[in-house]
């Protein structure tokens, strides 16, 4: 009886607890600023590659993620000092975060944890791919 008891206790948490996603979800709540950005092109035979490191004080993109789904992301143009906000929503589904801005429609990005304090996102179109890193301010 307290076999089985042990083995209903292991087995409950995996039928009825956090998904994969739910971790992420968690993990990914929180202020980040953008610390790693690589460009690969392939479009031409000129393959063109970049790749920039950036510190807090250097980054130019700053993201909020709040527990209620919601997200804030700041754009500062730093030849001008312009400063873009924009309000939306995120979520998490098979491993892709998913940002949508009302204005600009959903834009998806597999993620994927290096520790608690950086995550990065990659996003690829035809020939263009694109990782940002990001550390938890």
């Amino acid at each position: 009886m307290k076999t089985k008891l042990f083995i209903l206790a292991m087995l409950l948490p995996m039928m009825f607890g956090c998904s994969k996603d739910n971790s992420v979800e968690k993990q990914i709540v929180g202020d980040w600023f953008l610390c790693y950005s690589k460009v690969y092109d392939h479009s031409t035979s000129d393959y063109y590659e970049d790749e920039i490191t950036f510190t807090q004080e250097t980054s130019s993109l700053f993201i909020s993620f709040y527990g209620d789904g919601t997200i804030r992301v700041t754009n500062i143009d730093l030849d001008f000092g312009d400063k873009y906000v924009f309000n939306g929503t995120w979520s998490i589904e098979d491993g892709n975060l998913i940002m949508t801005n009302p204005e600009d429609g959903s834009e998806t990005s597999s993620i994927s944890f290096e520790n608690d304090n950086l995550f990065y996102l990659t996003a690829s179109e035809g020939s263009y791919l694109q990782t940002l890193g990001f550390q938890r301010m």
